[in-house]
Formats: C-alpha cells, sequence, structure tokens
C-alpha cells in the first residue's frame, strides 16, 4: 500500500545547537492516534520562543494490515478447515511526506526534514512560553487509514507501530540573544533570580548537557557572568540593608552561573570572584573565606592557561579579594592572617607587574598598594609603617600612571616623564614595594 503521512505540531518554543556530546531530543507519533496528542519527548523538554529546531522521522508503520482464512481441505472434501493468515503493509520513513504545522511556529521544508521556528514576539511578551510538541499520522491526501484499531483478536483490518521524532539540529541562538538584551536592561532591584533560573526563562535546551550543545552551555554562563558584574557595578552607591540583600542577589545568580561555567574558563574564575567580593562587601566574611579556595583554584588555571593582561587582572583580583577574606578571618586581630593578607597582595602587585600598559591594570595596582599601607599599618612597627608610606607612595604613583600613561609600561612612562611630582615614583620597583 502506498501510504504518506502527515504530522501536526503544536509547538511553542524550542532549542540550541545539538553537540556532538548531546543525547537526541526525540518521541513518538503513533498510527492509532486519530487526533493531535503530546508527543512526550525523552528527555522531557518544551520548545521556547526564539528557538528553532530541524525535526526527523525515522522507522515504519504497519497501515491497515489484513487479517483472513482460507478454506483448506484434504481427502477430497472428507476434512476441511479455515487456515488463518495475515498480510501486514510496512511504510518506512523514506516514503513519508511529513507535513508540519505549529501553533505560534513557521515551518519550512527541505527534502526529507522540517524546520520549526517559534518567533519572538514584540517586546519578547512570549519568552517564558514553553509549549509541548504534539502530532498525528494521517494518509497522503488527508485521509486516514482503513482502520485506527489495534491488532488485538486478528479484525479484518488494523493497524500498530509509531514513527520516532528526532530533533536532528536545534538552534538557540536568537534566544541566548534575547536573554542577554534582558539581562542588559534589568536594574538590580528588579533582579528576580528563581523567575530567571526556574526553566522558564533559561530552559534546558539552553543549559541541560543532556540535550544542550556545550558551546551553548558556556554561553549562556558569559551571558549571565556579563549581568552580575554589571549589576554588582549599581550597587556601588547603594547604602543601608538594602545593599546587602541586593548582593545576595548577585551570590544567587553567580552561583547558579558558575555550575555552567568550565573549571579553566575565565567565565567560572569570574564569577567566583564576583561571589566572593560580593560576600566580603555584604559582611558574609565566613562564606567569603570558604568561597576564596575555589575562587584562587579556577583564577589561577585561567592564568596558567593563558597568561596575558585580561587573565593577569582576573588572577590579581581575586589574589586581592583573597587577602581581604583572610584579613577578616579573626576580625583584624591576628597578626598572622594580616601578613598572609599581605603576602597575597605582593603576590597580585607581581602578577600585573609586567601588564601595566594595559587599560585597567594600574588603577588595580593602585588598589592593592592601598589596601597592602592599611594591613601595614594594623602591624604597628616602625618598619610596618615605614612599608605603608611607600606604599602609599607607590599607590599614588600607579594612579597618576593609570590617568595618563595608558600605552606605556610603568617603567618606561616614569622614565620618560621629567616631573617633581615623579621623584617619588623612582623606587616604585618590582619586589621592592
Amino acid at each position: 500500500m502506498n501510504a504518506t503521512y502527515k504530522f501536526f505540531f503544536a509547538v511553542g518554543a524550542a532549542v540550541a545547537a545539538v553537540a556532538s556530546n548531546a543525547e537526541p531530543v526525540s518521541g513518538r507519533v503513533n498510527i492509532l492516534w486519530d487526533k493531535p496528542q503530546s508527543i512526550q519527548l525523552v528527555p522531557h523538554v518544551k520548545l521556547y520562543p526564539g528557538e528553532s529546531v530541524d525535526v526527523s522521522a525515522s522507522g515504519r508503520v504497519d497501515v491497515d494490515h489484513e487479517y483472513g482464512e482460507r478454506r483448506r481441505c484434504k481427502y477430497f472434501g472428507l476434512s476441511c478447515w479455515n487456515e488463518p493468515w495475515d498480510r501486514p503493509h510496512w511504510i518506512s520513513s523514506g516514503g513519508f511526506d511529513v507535513r508540519l504545522s505549529a501553533e505560534d511556529a513557521t515551518v519550512t521544508q527541505s527534502g526529507g526534514s522540517y524546520r520549526v521556528s517559534v518567533p519572538l514576539s514584540a517586546g519578547n511578551a512570549n519568552f517564558t512560553n514553553g509549549v509541548d510538541l504534539s502530532g498525528m499520522l494521517l494518509l497522503k491526501g488527508g485521509g486516514s487509514p482503513a482502520s485506527r484499531g489495534p491488532c488485538t483478536g486478528r479484525p479484518r483490518r488494523c493497524s500498530g507501530g509509531d514513527l520516532t521524532i528526532s530533533f536532528a539540529s536545534i538552534n538557540v541562538a536568537p534566544r541566548l540573544d534575547a536573554l542577554q538584551a534582558r539581562l542588559a536592561n534589568m536594574k538590580i532591584e528588579s533582579l528576580d533570580v528563581p523567575a530567571i533560573t526556574d526553566g522558564n526563562s533559561i530552559d534546558p535546551l539552553l543549559y541541560d548537557p543532556v540535550v544542550a550543545s556545550q558551546a551553548s552551555i558556556l554561553r549562556l554562563a558569559s551571558i549571565l557572568r556579563e549581568a552580575c558584574e554589571r549589576l554588582r557595578g549599581t550597587i556601588a552607591n547603594k547604602a543601608g540593608g538594602s545593599s546587602a540583600s541586593l548582593h545576595l542577589k548577585i551570590i544567587d545568580l553567580a552561583s547558579y552561573a558558575v555550575k555552567l561555567a568550565s573549571k579553566s574558563d575565565q567565565d567560572s574564575a569570574a564569577l567566583r570572584l564576583v561571589i566572593t567580593e560580593s560576600m566580603l562587601d555584604r559582611g558574609d566574611f565566613t562564606g567569603a573565606t570558604q568561597e576564596a579556595p575555589k575562587m584562587m583554584g579556577d583564577a589561577s588555571a585561567a592564568f596558567k592557561s593563558a597568561p596575558d593582561a585580561k587573565n593577569a587582572l582576573l588572577y590579581a583580583r581575586a589574589l586581592k579579594a583573597n587577602a581581604a577574606a583572610w584579613r577578616e578571618k579573626r576580625a583584624r586581630n591576628s597578626s598572622t592572617d594580616i601578613r598572609v593578607s599581605i603576602a597575597l597582595l605582593d603576590q597580585a602587585s607581581d602578577v600585573l607587574w609586567d601588564f601595566t600598559q594595559y587599560p585597567g591594570v594600574s588603577s588595580v595596582m593602585a588598589d592593592i598598594n592601598v589596601d597592602a599601607a592599611r594591613m601595614l599599618n594594623l602591624l604597628r612597627t616602625a618598619a610596618e609603617l615605614k612599608s605603608a608610606e611607600d606604599r602609599l607612595v607607590a599607590a599614588i604613583c600607579f594612579q597618576m600612571h593609570a590617568e595618563n600613561g595608558q600605552g606605556n609600561n610603568f617603567e618606561s612612562w616614569r622614565s620618560a616623564v621629567n616631573a617633581p611630582a615623579l621623584a617619588n615614583c623612582t623606587m616604585v620597583r618590582r619586589n621592592a614595594i
């Protein structure tokens, strides 16, 4: 029998490029269904606006299987009986003319595959509206099989079996773009972390390694890292108890995002730095002390993997945050902790020394020296107080370089500029400040 099938899909959003390590997203459509029914995808996912998916069908279906009997006799008709027979009618996926439709989606056909795209509405109003996939099978020309009954009890005609419907490829780039835009326009006061991470804004096809590509997962981590850094910067001018609660929002979002980032990636180290700095800002010194080793591990790995200016800044800031955690470990009452803090700040300064020609480095060097001067001042000995003065001179010099010497490293800038204000900067040397 020459049979063709058509699928009607009700969709409401879809996905990210399938990675080589991702499991297939698939479901089944049974020939016995006489109306569209939900295709239970394995693993269970919904489709979301801003995503598109290429759908393919595989397998074969037995349509209008026939059962009957023929009369058999022997001994010249003296002994007769009815002999049962049956005839299957198998149609493979290659013989299907698949026709798709999807609510609030567009469908295009290319050969034997179909692309279902769920567009974002104006202003991304439908961003969180996920919809299940539905479908059914029809014969070519819009007709139904002669029988959609099951093949139990040997009926005259029956049908059985189902086709596997698989996502051949998945694209979530437009949805990630939309998520990035939403977060870029969000204010810290309106940040609702549970609403972002509940599966409707960030759906499994963006983050779940069972179905999502590694590339989309890492881009999602990067988008969340950008949002955490930007939103944390907006808290700087806020004071009082509300500031602590706002920092907690950043910690929650960064703690979610860091699970998505690669351990040796800049994003992982940057997110752990955001968590540690936010804990310090809200006075959670115990939490900062516990988070600091993980931050240091990721920041060190990133710098060793690519020892460039960006990773040097990241590593130095992590050392600076770790120094602050040590400083507050026992409420500044331990000289040992303070000396560890100073040593970490010295290490941060050493990491940045070869990168002072890059934007942002000298201003961080200035901050490091201010922190070191404060720590030395706590020790109260004559030698430490003199060293604290030297650190403050270094801080002033690095801040001047940050404002006037970009494009030149600190040493060449100091040598080239003949100004009385720089006279004291001659003492600022690597490992001697």
